[in-house]
């Protein structure tokens, strides 16, 4: 049988840290950033058309939203205007094809953060509120069993993808 990795399934459980405590279950959901290239089209003598070329390390606004079942405490302490640390930890559950069993498989993702804007939902009777914090991204370092994935600073120039530093070359010129 051929060398099988780990089948990926789902994300099991995660939490949500603020820098002083953990924000026990009161969100449900968190829509992560798009990692969206700002691009610039390229055409004239030597090319037949145009073409658009992502720019290395450029990215369009990084944002995240994390909803809330009901206005809640934690969603003041999101919005303070502050540059604070937010972690998400979760497990993953894999499939090992070898035993036939669920494993586990850490996730950290880490953000420095400021609030953009709160939608403080909807009022209804013996319903949620899901009420809504946007994030603007300032840093976030994406761990996988404490592999990096993607580390991105666009403050010091520093864009990781799998332990490669992408713009390492360029921070030397400038």
């Amino acid at each position: 049988m051929a060398n099988l990795v780990p089948m990926p399934e789902s994300l099991h459980s995660f939490n949500v840290y603020d820098v002083n405590e953990k924000l026990i279950g009161q969100t449900g959901e968190i829509t992560l950033p798009n990692f969206e290239p700002m691009t610039e089209t390229i055409s004239g003598a030597g090319i037949l058309g145009e073409h658009e070329v992502p720019i290395t390390g450029h990215f369009t606004d990084l944002t995240i939203e994390i909803t809330f079942r009901t206005v809640t405490a934690a969603i003041a302490v999101l919005m303070r205007e502050t540059s604070d640390l937010l972690y998400l930890r979760g497990g993953q559950q894999y499939y090992d094809h070898t035993t036939g069993e669920a494993k586990y498989q850490r996730i950290k993702i880490t953000i420095r953060r400021r609030p953009k804007g709160i939608d403080l939902g909807k009022l209804q009777q013996a319903k949620m509120t899901e009420s809504k914090v946007s994030l603007a991204i300032y840093y976030i370092k994406i761990e996988d069993n404490d592999t990096v994935l993607i580390e991105y600073d666009p403050y010091n120039y520093i864009y990781i993808v799998n332990g490669v530093d992408l713009l390492a070359e360029l921070r030397s010129m400038i």
